[in-house]
């Protein structure tokens, strides 16, 4: 299992092709899902966990935090 795959995990509990997707999608957004990818795959989150997995997905690229 990957570093950010295990993090998301941790933030919340969703089907391993959602999280890979969210992964994937962040990676193509330079660590940040566009709004429209929310709201087409992942409008069921909170802010506040979209924020934490997109953090865990930057973490596990080595990227710095955002503020």
């Amino acid at each position: 299992m990957t570093l950010p795959k295990k993090a998301i995990q941790d933030i919340i509990d969703m089907p391993d092709r959602l999280i890979d997707l969210f992964i994937h999608l962040c990676l193509q957004g330079n660590g940040k899902l566009s709004a429209r990818k929310r709201a087409a795959h992942f409008d069921f989150l909170s802010d506040e966990e979209l924020v934490a997995m997109e953090q865990a997905v930057r973490e596990a690229q080595g990227s710095p935090p955002s503020l």
